[in-house]
């Protein structure tokens, strides 16, 4: 593979609005950390984060079974949603410590949910959905989802008071689906279609916040979609190539060539994309523009702070961004 390097250029190609980053040079070190648990559920693995790093959250469970979810205020094991009989998975937290997953638990059908401290609060979803997950929030507490139909999947935002918003499906697709919301309330995600033969073609889509939808740019549409997006920058995944898309110039760039997993995107437009060569362990690399790629540590990275730390699911974190 194509080994993503330092001394950042940018090629722009005006006939397509494809950009492309240009490696240099082998990828310096991060510094590494840990955070520090200190109660019985230490060892559950961390899910996400929030974007200042304050907080992070993790899926629990007993010996019986049952499942909860735990949140860590700056490295510290601090507030537990209490374990329930069922299944219940934190997807995403904001920097208000509000939490965000599906999960079924007491007799409910399997549904999207928000935390707010120990309170868990199902998410309604709309008449004729037969399901619901919400897979995150920005810091205005709106979250951003997707709902299942007889018809297909369709992106969802619910409003800070938990007030249910359909997002269209754009014209000539049968599904969508909503993959993260930006500060502003803007939505991204794809649409997806079926061919003569039965096989998908995707479209990354993104949906302002004041209505409507927008296709972005791709150049392969059997595997393309946005992983998450921060101040108007997205980063996700255009066939072999890990891209973002600036959303107010129409433009994609791409990352990382081959063999590599798109990441998150903090307020600075630092991105995380993890390499995943056939010969060789995954490495989570912490790309910011104009500096030496840095390389974070083995693994698959599950969250981003603002400040360029690196949050790993077995609790350790790298310090990129000094």
């Amino acid at each position: 593979m194509k080994k993503p390097t330092a001394g950042l250029a940018l090629l722009a190609l005006a006939s397509t609005g494809l950009l492309q980053m240009q490696p240099a040079a082998a990828a310096e070190t991060c510094s590494e950390s840990y955070l520090i648990p200190l109660t019985s559920w230490e060892r559950s693995p961390i899910t996400a984060t929030d974007p200042s790093g304050r907080y992070q959250v993790a899926q629990l469970g007993d010996r019986t079974g049952r499942l909860g979810v735990g949140i860590w205020r700056n490295g510290v094991a601090e507030t537990m949603v209490p374990l329930l009989d069922g299944y219940i998975e934190p997807l995403d937290v904001n920097v208000r410590a509000e939490v965000v997953g599906f999960g079924y638990a007491g007799g409910e059908p399997m549904g999207a949910w928000r935390a707010r401290g120990t309170q868990r609060t199902a998410l309604p979803a709309p008449t004729g959905a037969d399901s619901a997950k919400a897979v995150a929030i920005n810091s205005a507490g709106e979250v951003a989802g997707v709902i299942t139909t007889t018809a297909g999947s369709q992106g969802i935002v619910w409003s800070p008071s938990n007030e249910p918003r359909a997002l269209p499906v754009p014209d000539g697709f049968t599904s969508a689906e909503a993959t993260d919301i930006d500060d502003d309330g803007t939505v991204v995600g794809f649409a997806v279609n079926l061919d003569e033969f039965g096989m998908p073609t995707r479209q990354p889509v993104v949906w302002p916040a004041d209505g409507g939808y927008r296709l972005l740019l791709a150049t392969d549409h059997d595997y393309t979609w946005p992983s998450a997006v921060r101040n108007g920058i997205a980063i996700g995944e255009d066939g072999q190539s890990v891209v973002s898309w600036n959303l107010a110039a129409d433009t994609e760039t791409v990352v990382a060539a081959s063999e590599a997993r798109s990441g998150e995107v903090n307020a600075g437009g630092d991105f995380t994309v993890t390499r995943t060569p056939s010969a060789a362990p995954a490495v989570t690399d912490f790309i910011r523009r104009g500096q030496p790629v840095r390389a974070a540590g083995p693994g698959y990275a599950v969250g981003l702070s603002d400040s360029g730390r690196v949050y790993y699911e077995d609790h350790r974190v790298f310090d990129c961004g000094s």
